[in-house]
């Protein structure tokens, strides 16, 4: 873990405990670090859902010579565009 995402962290939760000094039920501690490993990783693959599509939709706008030039033909581009959305 980096040194900023640690200092990011211990700000986060001195705002969430407030000026009362008690632990909000949005505290890691509270929660539970499971879950927010689960949201984590339900985040983390809508995030690469999200690549996948936007490069695939560039993929299809290319033409054939910029095919040609990252040595992909336009057969090989149809099928990697009509890849279903849970494809990997």
């Amino acid at each position: 873990m980096s040194a900023v995402h640690e200092a990011r962290e211990e700000n986060v939760s001195a705002w969430r405990q407030g000026q009362s000094g008690k632990a909000t039920a949005f505290d890691a501690g509270v929660l539970g670090t499971n879950t927010i490993r689960r949201v984590r990783a339900v985040w983390n693959g809508m995030m690469l859902w999200c690549q996948k599509r936007s490069t695939r939709r560039v993929l299809r706008d290319l033409t054939d010579a910029e095919l040609l030039d990252i040595g992909v033909s336009r057969a090989d581009a149809g099928k990697e565009v009509a890849k279903s959305f849970f494809w990997d």
